[in-house]
């Protein structure tokens, strides 16, 4: 019977040309064998030798036992036991688990942006979220489109998330979608871990809405139903009298607006996040939007950014125009400043947090904290009572500015 050699004696030739011998092995705690000789003979004693330590380790040291691993395995087993001393092994093979990740896949940000934007559209996210990962990634895209996503630090990111100027809420927008670009390269292996997740979290101090006075009102319903021959004020007049977000606004169609049953639809494909609600019509609303639902004038018209600037300024809300002295006079426009005033007229006439949450798709929370006490009844009496009728009786109001 052949018995097996734990360690051999190989010849080989070393780059100068001279003939040398090299035992190979594996010894019993696991510790490999690599040693060369420049004769044949002392290579074999030192196989023979390392042959005979091996036989004769002492009982207490090996056992016989039945095992699945071959030879090799057994030999490095036996070293991970010697290594780790008292420590299991098995809490190495965990922390192993945990911690390997699978080689990167090598892949610059410029290709990375192109495949990420192009995975959200797949998911059928709606074109102004497109646009807002375009905005806010593409930044990213155009600093650092040649490098590797893997390569991309924390503190780069940093002139990406607190712009100059920017508010703290922007900021959070900023870093949020970030974020989600950085998840997604993570799962793609473009990325070991998102340089996003170092960030603190940012904080925004949520302060009272502005809101538009009634006479601001009435001027810019005035000038939305004169601008353009009205095309502005569908628009204006559900923003005013129904609170819906200029988003919404954007998607909503005539169709979504039911005169019988005095309800406009706000559908999964239209509101924000998804939410779904009907918003009750008021009498005064209805005024304003029957002569053009009768015609179905688009509620957003093409040209529309042309327009509703033009409807603004007229009305005297703007920014300084540079050129122009009295421009200086104009009212800065605030974003939702429509919805804001309706939410606050509606929360004042039904005193009833639940009531206005649910007509305006929020939270009564947020209504009772943010909406309370932010017009006077006797505005919010003349804010319902306003129609086309009214403001026909009266001239437009125009401010120096606008003229």
């Amino acid at each position: 019977m052949k018995v097996r050699e734990r360690f051999k004696v190989v010849e080989f030739t070393n780059p100068g040309g001279s003939t040398a011998y090299r035992v190979t092995g594996c010894k019993r705690d696991g510790k490999q064998v690599r040693l060369n000789f420049p004769e044949r003979l002392v290579a074999v004693e030192k196989r023979n030798e390392l042959e005979r330590e091996y036989l004769e380790a002492p009982a207490s040291a090996t056992r016989m036992v039945s095992t699945r691993l071959t030879d090799p395995q057994v030999a490095v087993a036996e070293r991970v036991f010697a290594e780790m001393g008292d420590k299991c092994p098995l809490l190495a093979v965990r922390y192993w688990k945990e911690h390997y990740r699978e080689p990167l896949v090598k892949k610059t940000v410029k290709e990375a942006f192109k495949e990420f934007i192009k995975s959200r559209e797949d998911a059928k996210c709606r074109p102004d979220t497109v646009r807002d990962y375009n905005d806010r990634v593409g930044d990213l895209e155009k600093l650092y489109g040649d490098r590797q996503v893997a390569e991309i630090l924390a503190h780069e990111l940093t002139e990406l998330i607190h712009r100059p100027g920017t508010t703290a809420r922007t900021a959070i927008n900023n870093k949020s979608k970030l974020g989600t670009f950085f998840k997604w390269a993570v799962k793609k292996k473009y990325a070991v871990t998102s340089p996003v997740e170092e960030f603190e979290k940012i904080r925004a101090d949520r302060e009272k809405p502005e809101v538009l006075q009634v006479a601001d009102v009435r001027r810019l319903l005035k000038v939305a139903m004169k601008q353009e021959s009205g095309a502005a004020l569908p628009y204006v007049a559900l923003g005013l009298f129904a609170g819906i977000r200029p988003t919404e606004l954007s998607r909503l169609k005539w169709d979504n607006i039911d005169f019988e049953h005095k309800v406009v639809s706000i559908t999964a494909a239209i509101a924000k996040k998804r939410g779904v609600r009907d918003v009750e019509m008021s009498e005064n609303l209805i005024r304003f939007l029957l002569p053009h639902a009768v015609k179905k004038t688009p509620i957003v018209p093409k040209n529309w950014r042309r327009i509703w600037d033009r409807v603004r300024l007229a009305a005297g809300f703007g920014n300084e125009i540079k050129g122009k002295p009295d421009s200086t006079d104009l009212k800065p426009w605030v974003e939702d400043v429509m919805r804001h005033t309706a939410i606050s007229h509606h929360f004042k006439q039904q005193q009833h947090e639940g009531k206005t949450a649910s007509w305006a798709g929020n939270t009564p929370e947020v209504i009772h904290t943010y909406y309370k006490n932010l017009v006077k009844e006797k505005d919010t009496k003349e804010f319902w009572s306003l129609t086309p009728a009214s403001l026909k009786r009266n001239k437009i109001v125009r401010l120096k500015a606008a003229v």
